[in-house]
C-alpha cells in the first residue's frame, strides 16, 4: 500500500483531500499530520472577531473530516523532513514514510523583541489557532476601555482593527511603517479604507517603526512610545519552518515549479502561502491556495498513477474582499472597488459555501 503524506491543513491540502478521498484507489492510504485537531478558516476570521461567527462556524474539524473521507489524522509537531528517506519525524518522536508528500503549512508574522512581561500583550494574528484563545481570553474581561494596537497596515491590519473596533471595547492604533496603508491597492480602493477607518475613529500611525514591546510599551525606532493592553502582530509573512532539505528562497519558502511540485523533487507537493511559486513569489492570499486545491489533486493523483501533471497558472486578477465596517465590506477586482452592504454579502455568501462543503457532511 502505498502512503501520501499532508503536513498541514491548509486550504490546498484540505481541498485536495476533498477530491482525493472518492478517486484515490483503494490501496492508497491518506494522513494528515496537524498541530491542532481544529483549523481556522483565514476568510473568515475578521468576522469571527467582530462578532458575527462564533469559534465553531469559522473551524475545519479534522477529526470529523477524517472518518468522513477515511484518512488517517496525526496531530503532532512536525520537527523534520528527509526527502531522501522519503520520512518525516515528529516531535513526539514517531517517523511516517512516506511514498508522495504534500505540504502546506503557511505563514506566520515577523517576531518583534520583547521581554518576558510583555508575553502577555503580545498578540501574533497568524498561526490562527494560537490567536482564538487569546482573543477569547480579551473578549472575557468584558471591558469597553481597552487600548488597542495593530500593527502593519495592509490588508490582514486593517481588518483586524477594523474587527476589534466592531467589538466597542476600547480604541484602537494601527501602525505602519510606510507613508500609507494598503500599498497592495490602488488609490481610489485605499482612499475608501482611509474614509472608513477614520469613520470608525481608528488613528492611522504611518512612517512608525516597530523596534520592541516592553512589557506594554510599544517602542519605535525614532525613540517614541506608547502604551497598550494588547498589541496585535499583522505584519511580514515568514513561513512556518520545517527542518529539511528542501530548496528554498532567502526568506524561507519552499521553491515549487508549475506542477507545484518542490524544486528538484518529484514526489513532494507544496503549495499555498508557504511556498515560492516557480521563483516568484505569489501575494499571501487565500484566494491562491483555493485556485491551487484541484491542480494539487489532479497532480497528486497523476504522479501516483504515473500520468503527465496540469500546470498551475496564477490568476493575474482575484478577488478581494475586506471587512470595513458593521456588515460593510470593500471588493477590490484590479483597479475596481465597491464599498458596502453588498459587498459584505457577496464575502459571506463565500465564505460560507466554501466552509459548508467540510461542515455539513
Amino acid at each position: 500500500m502505498k502512503t501520501l503524506v499532508m503536513v498541514g491543513a491548509g486550504h490546498s491540502n484540505l481541498i485536495a483531500i476533498n477530491l482525493l478521498a472518492t478517486s484515490l484507489p483503494l490501496n492508497i492510504e491518506i494522513i494528515l499530520i496537524s498541530d491542532v485537531a481544529k483549523a481556522p478558516y483565514s476568510g473568515m476570521l475578521p468576522g469571527y472577531l467582530a462578532g458575527n461567527y462564533s469559534e465553531d462556524e469559522i473551524v475545519f474539524d479534522l477529526e470529523k473530516l477524517s472518518l468522513h473521507y477515511n484518512f488517517r489524522l496525526i496531530i503532532g509537531e512536525v520537527i523534520k523532513i528527509d526527502t531522501n528517506a522519503n520520512s518525516i519525524k515528529l516531535a513526539s518522536g514517531e517517523t511516517i514514510i512516506y511514498d508522495c508528500l504534500s505540504i502546506n503549512t503557511g505563514i506566520h508574522p515577523q517576531k518583534i523583541e520583547g521581554n518576558e512581561e510583555s508575553n502577555e500583550h503580545l498578540i501574533y494574528v497568524k498561526p490562527l489557532s494560537h490567536l482564538i484563545p487569546k482573543w477569547k481570553k480579551i473578549v472575557g474581561r468584558n471591558e469597553n476601555d481597552l487600548n488597542f494596537a495593530v500593527v502593519g497596515a495592509g490588508s490582514a491590519g486593517c481588518e483586524v482593527a477594523t474587527a476589534i473596533t466592531l467589538r466597542r471595547m476600547g480604541k484602537v492604533t494601527l501602525f505602519t511603517r510606510g507613508p500609507q496603508i494598503l500599498p497592495e491597492l490602488g488609490p481610489g480602493a485605499r482612499n475608501k479604507v482611509e474614509n472608513q477607518l477614520s469613520k470608525l475613529n481608528i488613528q492611522v500611525r504611518t512612517h512608525s517603526n516597530i523596534n520592541s514591546l516592553n512589557s506594554n510599551t510599544l517602542m519605535l525606532n525614532n525613540g517614541q512610545s506608547y502604551q497598550f493592553d494588547y498589541v496585535f502582530i499583522t505584519t511580514g509573512a515568514q513561513p512556518n519552518h520545517i527542518l529539511g532539505d528542501l530548496t528554498c528562497d532567502e526568506k524561507g519558502f519552499i521553491i515549487t515549479n508549475k506542477y507545484l511540485l518542490a524544486s528538484e523533487k518529484n514526489n513532494v507537493f507544496a503549495s499555498g502561502d508557504c511556498i515560492s511559486f516557480d521563483k516568484n513569489p505569489l501575494p499571501k492570499a487565500g484566494v491562491f491556495a483555493v485556485r491551487q486545491g484541484p491542480i494539487l489533486a489532479s497532480n497528486i493523483q497523476a504522479y501516483l498513477d504515473s500520468h503527465p501533471m496540469t500546470e498551475y497558472r496564477p490568476q493575474k486578477e482575484f478577488l478581494k474582499i475586506l471587512l470595513i465596517g458593521d456588515e460593510m465590506a470593500l471588493a477590490v477586482r484590479g483597479n475596481k472597488s465597491l464599498k458596502g452592504y453588498f459587498s459584505w454579502k457577496l464575502k459571506e455568501y463565500l465564505d460560507r459555501k466554501f466552509m459548508n462543503k467540510y461542515q455539513k457532511l
